[in-house]
């Protein structure tokens, strides 16, 4: 998956995550939530994108708006897991639990663990 599939995979989840927030409450208050103008969710919703987001951004709101990490993963594939957790800088414990959940669907748990030993490598 490229980077332009990665993104649009995320800003599916994330688009999803909006309207079923704006839904439940308003879109007034995820804008206020996530630090846009409700001008931008009301674009977003319409489909329109207007200035691009940043794809950490896209990952950091669609967290926020309660899409689990999990969703995320299985959105862009488990090969892509690498990338997400460079994205984001995960810490520890949410490392060991996208461990855990790669290595159920399949991921080589040596492969996973130089991966993610080489990734929190170079956070430090």
């Amino acid at each position: 998956m490229q980077t332009a599939e990665l993104y649009e995979a995320v800003w599916s989840l994330l688009v999803e995550a909006v309207r079923r927030e704006a839904e439940r409450t308003s879109g007034r208050d995820v804008a206020r939530r996530l630090g846009v103008s409700p001008m931008t969710i009301s674009r977003w919703l319409s489909g329109e994108r207007g200035e691009r987001v940043a794809l950490r951004d896209a990952i950091n709101a669609a967290l926020k708006l309660g899409v689990p990490v999990e969703e995320l993963l299985r959105a862009v594939a488990p090969q892509k897991a690498d990338l997400l957790l460079s994205v984001l800088g995960l810490d520890d414990e949410t490392q060991k639990l996208l461990q855990k959940i790669l290595e159920e669907n399949g991921l080589e748990k040596e492969k996973l663990r130089s991966e993610i030993h080489f990734l929190s490598k170079r956070k430090s």
